[in-house]
């Protein structure tokens, strides 16, 4: 992420200055790519929330726009999870549809600037219908959020989920070379090996 980009934060004055981010919550809007102040607008006027639910909004085109300050307490996620968390939120409706590269692209580097400044580790990193009844993110970005696990995972490379990758890496290599070593002997007909 750039520098000087917590400049751009969405003030939210009445919302609690107690966020604990501890987990990375990601939605999808289930609509068309609008902009973040729209969306105040909308959570303001139509819903009576505070402001924007989400600390950060990507667009279609890649562009993240900043919504909530990460310090205050979102509106994304209920009760036992909005003070615990920062919401991700992907415009357009990924229930059978796919995100843009470019969104996707935006998510996973957006997911390694949290992931580096707070205590969220890529098992921490879940869909909206993790925490709630929803369909939220739809079918589409839920699957994909195990990728975005197992890259975040590789990035880290004193995680200990990087060192059970390497264990079970190791593992596998060492039942395959088994399995070559038995298919060679039966192929050269040495069965005393």
């Amino acid at each position: 992420m750039e520098d000087g980009m917590n400049d751009k934060y969405t003030m939210v004055p009445s919302a609690p200055w107690r966020n604990d981010p501890r987990y990375a919550i990601v939605h999808h809007s289930g609509g068309n790519d609008i902009p973040i102040e729209t969306v105040d607008r909308i959570h303001r006027e139509e819903r009576g929330w505070l402001g924007v639910a989400y600390q950060y909004w990507i667009r279609r085109d890649g562009t993240v726009e900043i919504g909530r300050h990460e310090g205050q307490v979102g509106s994304h996620a209920g009760p036992d999870f909005n003070a615990r968390s920062i919401g991700i939120c992907l415009t357009g409706n990924f229930q059978n549809d796919y995100p843009t590269d470019n969104q996707l692209d935006a998510l996973l580097e957006l997911l390694r600037d949290l992931t580096n400044r707070y205590p969220i580790t890529p098992e921490r990193i879940l869909g909206h219908r993790d925490v709630r009844a929803t369909k939220c993110p739809g079918n589409v970005l839920y699957e994909q959020l195990p990728d975005f696990r197992h890259v975040l995972t590789i990035d880290k490379p004193d995680s200990v989920s990087r060192d059970s990758y390497k264990i079970e890496a190791l593992s596998v290599i060492e039942r395959i070379e088994g399995d070559l070593a038995k298919l060679r002997a039966t192929l050269t007909g040495d069965t005393d090996g």
